[in-house]
């Protein structure tokens, strides 16, 4: 098999130089406070597992229960505490968040940034 290679077009510019120096590198802003982020997010998800629980026991209220809603609502319940388990999760970093927060700012450090919303190198 023969390859034939082209020669690219004379007005075409190669460049030399790597291409992280091509494009620009973001930095992190910090748009606020990320422990009020996360009790955030834990408060969300506490109140949507709360209504999945509550809507699904009006349901079962209104309507008599077979063999097939049962497994629906064992379903329904498993998602809740999933979102109940993440809501707590987020919940407790954002209180530990906040404290490590405090703490810097009363022994004159920077505050602490989240690695997430660090730029990659």
């Amino acid at each position: 098999m023969k390859t034939t290679v082209t020669a690219l077009p004379k007005d075409w510019v190669c460049h030399k130089e790597p291409l992280t120096e091509l494009r620009t590198v973001k930095k992190a802003v910090q748009s606020g406070p990320v422990s009020i982020k996360n009790l955030t997010a834990g408060i969300a998800l506490f109140i949507i597992a709360a209504a999945i629980v509550v809507l699904r026991l009006v349901y079962i209220n209104r309507v008599s229960i077979d063999a097939a809603d049962f497994n629906q609502t064992i379903i329904y319940l498993f998602v809740a505490v999933v979102f109940f388990a993440i809501g707590i999760s987020r919940l407790l970093r954002g209180i530990l968040q906040r404290k490590a927060e405090q703490q810097n700012l009363l022994d004159g450090n920077k505050p602490a940034v989240d690695s997430a919303n660090t730029a990659s190198k």
